[in-house]
């Protein structure tokens, strides 16, 4: 199992400060670890699961997992933070289901 966690760097072109590309990535490596840990896996299951730390844009970090191997599901984890219609999965969530070449299966983040 390949698990990404994407994160993006905001307004990049404008802040000229390497600090706050590694401070956004050292949260992003916390993150990634709380989950990891919290998922509280059975050593036999956890080392079938290759984390991923990838830093840029959702869409096309997911996309590019997906064109590096043979994937059979696409899992998404949504906060739903997008407006009444998109309350129960999200917006970008959404989206992805749109162009996926996989099967998706989007899991809500627990109220």
């Amino acid at each position: 199992m390949e698990l990404v966690h994407a994160y993006h760097v905001a307004y990049e072109a404008w802040l000229k400060s390497d600090g706050v590309a590694d401070e956004m990535r050292s949260d992003a490596e916390k993150e990634l670890q709380d989950f990891m840990t919290g998922l509280n896996l059975p050593e036999s299951h956890a080392s079938r699961v290759t984390p991923h730390l990838v830093e840029g844009n959702l869409h096309q970090s997911v996309h590019n997992m997906l064109d590096s191997g043979d994937f059979d599901l696409l899992v998404l984890g949504t906060h739903g933070r997008g407006g009444f219609v998109m309350a129960t999965i999200g917006s970008r969530a959404s989206e992805m289901m749109g162009w996926s070449p996989v099967d998706v299966l989007m899991v809500r983040k627990p109220a």
